[in-house]
């Protein structure tokens, strides 16, 4: 890639800024900072600090886009760093507390318009990401300072040992608060009307930040998957209570106008919310749910260039848990794919393929070490597989390329075998409940169709030449799932859920041309002196009769199964091996 000169004011250019802005650059800072925080906290710092406060904040109060940008001529980066460094330490950062100073800060952020840009995209370059950075802290800290003395005499011990940031602190307690807040307050129960102070800054302030982030919301996506900017639900929770003013006005209006921005707004930082800001930002989707279809309506992709960006953003989202400071569960995962799946489209297929790969890598790990899938984690592989559908659906036809890449990552990722796995780690939930039963009909029936499709649209010489290399492993998936059917459980339910999946991989080895092989190698049949460890009795169930299986007993089964039986059942059994 071609390295941007940096610019004179503005500084780094986007691609270069980044590193320098994560929460280990943070952390790693506030440790070199330790050795003389005494002194930049009483002298240096806020000195220099508090002149670039006021500078700043004189501009907030200009209105004038002449003056604001004569004005901002004297502002350059190191007067930002100096506002910065304010909030390294808790005795400093109670300055950034100032309406000013966000206000300032976001008509700063109107300057920045590169070589060819009509408008402002203050990300572009360092200069307007640290506007941005400075009024999302400073949001934050008006929220909660009532709340700041009593969580930092908490957490003393850690502020003074380096091991937690004091924005790290705000941040959390912003998400907490914020998080309160719109829980008890739900957008369409909520009959009080909201009072604008709720905004700290005017409206058309907030108004002018959001318009911002929405005409970059390409780049404000990428900013945040590079950056760590703490406590970005506060700035979120801001826009929201903008969206419920402009509703008490004219609801249609402002859905239209401010809640359709912010719905995607939300769904674009999920990508990149950090954990103490989760749990805040979940209510704040839940509440802008009701919003989806005016949003459906109105939705507009910038290019293929941000569709590639969301589907990076969904991979680094599930495969990033050293960002995330925890792994995603699989039932918060399928609102996020489905988001980002409905941007894709043709010029972004040859990153489909990463999308197919990670998505089947997260589930393998969540299958890993069960003894069984609950339903409702089951209901959310499906949906999970409904966006792939959808998004194997949109691959085009002539791409022939892409759909080599991505069958060749379906093998290289064991989708068959992850399938086979699902299937037996649900074989014993089907004695428990109707609702079971039909959340294993319908994953039963995604997977069916997902794979009838994929024979359908991706040539056959792509998929024969690629899956026709593990004949062995088909045979005793088939195997195993028939097995199964015949061996396993005393209800009828559980055979026919048993049934039911050996149906359904009879049709993946259909789709792959795997059929007739795979069929060859399980009709050939064995007899079995199986040796069961232990004095318990064993009773299992065929089709023809019912045996009781003791110490020993002479089963007549397909070939190839004694490693499935050991492996999914934890039985220790002895084989001796005569023809039927």
């Amino acid at each position: 890639m071609t390295m941007v000169e940096s610019h004179p004011t503005w500084g780094r250019h986007m691609d270069q800024y980044y590193g320098s802005f994560t929460f280990q650059a943070l952390m790693q800072e506030l440790h070199s900072n330790m050795l003389s925080a005494a002194q930049r906290a009483n002298i240096m710092p806020m000195n220099k600090g508090m002149s670039a406060i006021r500078a700043i904040s004189n501009i907030g109060q200009e209105n004038d886009s002449n003056k604001i940008k004569s004005m901002a001529s004297d502002i350059t980066l190191q007067t930002l760093r100096d506002v910065l460094d304010m909030s390294w330490y808790k005795m400093t950062l109670a300055f950034l507390t100032e309406p000013g100073l966000i206000r300032g800060c976001i008509k700063l952020m109107s300057t920045v318009i590169p070589d060819g840009h009509t408008t402002a995209s203050p990300f572009s370059y360092e200069y307007g990401y640290l506007c941005f950075r400075i009024a999302t802290i400073s949001f934050d800290l008006c929220l909660t300072e009532p709340m700041l003395d009593s969580a930092f005499k908490v957490a003393a011990q850690d502020l003074r040992s380096g091991r937690i940031h004091p924005v790290v602190i705000v941040a959390g307690i912003v998400a907490d608060s914020a998080k309160r807040i719109v829980q008890l307050s739900p957008t369409l129960k909520n009959t009080k009307p909201v009072n604008e102070a709720v905004l700290i800054v005017p409206t058309r302030d907030v108004s002018h930040l959001l318009e911002m982030l929405w005409t970059n919301r390409n780049l404000f996506l990428r900013t945040i998957l590079h950056t760590y900017t703490p406590g970005m639900t506060g700035l979120m929770y801001i826009f929201w209570q903008l969206w419920r003013i402009g509703r008490q006005r004219a609801s249609n209006e402002s859905d239209i106008r401010i809640g359709t921005s912010l719905y995607e707004l939300l769904r674009r930082y999920n990508l990149a919310c950090t954990q103490d800001q989760d749990a805040a930002l979940s209510v704040l989707l839940f509440d802008t749910q009701f919003l989806e279809d005016s949003w459906l309506e109105r939705r507009k992709l910038i290019d293929a260039k941000d569709s590639k960006a969301l589907i990076h953003g969904y991979i680094y989202r599930i495969t990033t848990p050293s960002t995330w400071h925890y792994r995603p569960h699989v039932r918060s995962v399928p609102p996020v794919l489905e988001f980002v799946v409905r941007f894709a489209q043709p010029g972004a297929e040859n990153v489909f393929s990463a999308l197919f790969a990670d998505t089947i890598g997260f589930l393998w790990n969540e299958t890993e070490g069960k003894q069984q899938m609950s339903g409702d984690d089951l209901a959310g592989i499906t949906s999970i597989f409904h966006s792939l559908l959808k998004l194997l659906d949109i691959m085009p036809d002539a791409a022939h390329q892409a759909m080599q890449t991505l069958v060749q990552e379906l093998v290289n990722t064991d989708l068959t075998g992850l399938i086979a796995r699902l299937i037996v780690l649900r074989r014993s939930t089907m004695e428990k409940s109707d609702d079971e039963r039909v959340k294993n009909h319908q994953f039963l029936t995604k997977v069916r169709t997902f794979f009838e499709r994929l024979g359908s649209k991706i040539p056959p010489h792509l998929l024969h030449a690629s899956f026709a290399k593990n004949p062995d492993d088909w045979a005793r998936y088939r195997d195993y799932l028939s097995w199964c059917s015949e061996m396993l459980g005393s209800s009828e339910h559980n055979r026919r859920y048993c049934d039911a999946g050996w149906e359904v991989w009879r049709e993946v080895s259909k789709a792959f041309s795997q059929d007739g092989k795979t069929t060859a190698m399980t009709d050939s049949t064995i007899k079995l002196s199986i040796v069961v460890s232990g004095a318990r009795l064993w009773t299992a169930y065929t089709r023809m009769e019912e045996w009781n299986i003791g110490s020993s007993a002479d089963l007549t089964l397909p070939s190839g199964l004694g490693i499935f039986v050991n492996k999914f059942l934890g039985w220790s059994i002895d084989c001796n091996l005569s023809p039927k």
